[in-house]
C-alpha cells in the first residue's frame, strides 16, 4: 500500500474531462475515470482513488490532502482519527 495522487484533466478535443489516479512505480499503477458531473470535484476524485486501488488489490484507510489545485493526494493511515478517511476495504 503506497500513496496514491489523483489530478484532473479537462476536456479537449474529443476527450471527456476525467481523472487519473497514479501510484509509484508508474506503468500499471495508473487508471483514468471519466469525470462524473453528478459528483462533487472531491468525489470524483476519491471515485478515481478507489478504482486504482481495488485494480492494485490495495485496502486500508487513506488520509486525504489537497496539495495543488486540481490534485489530490491519498497516503495510508493508521486510523480514523486522521482527519477525512477514504476507506479502500480489505485488500482483495
Amino acid at each position: 500500500m503506497k500513496a496514491v495522487k489523483t489530478r484532473y484533466h479537462d476536456a479537449f478535443d474529443a476527450r471527456p474531462a476525467r481523472i487519473v489516479a497514479s501510484a509509484e512505480p508508474h506503468g500499471e499503477n495508473i487508471v483514468t475515470v471519466e469525470y462524473d458531473s453528478r459528483l462533487s470535484p472531491d468525489d470524483n476524485h476519491r471515485n478515481a482513488a478507489l478504482t486504482l486501488c481495488k485494480k492494485l488489490k490495495w485496502g486500508g484507510l487513506y488520509s486525504e490532502s489537497h496539495p495543488y489545485r486540481d490534485i489530490n493526494v491519498y497516503v495510508p493511515a493508521r486510523s480514523k482519527d486522521w482527519g477525512f478517511i477514504l476507506d479502500a476495504g480489505e485488500a482483495l
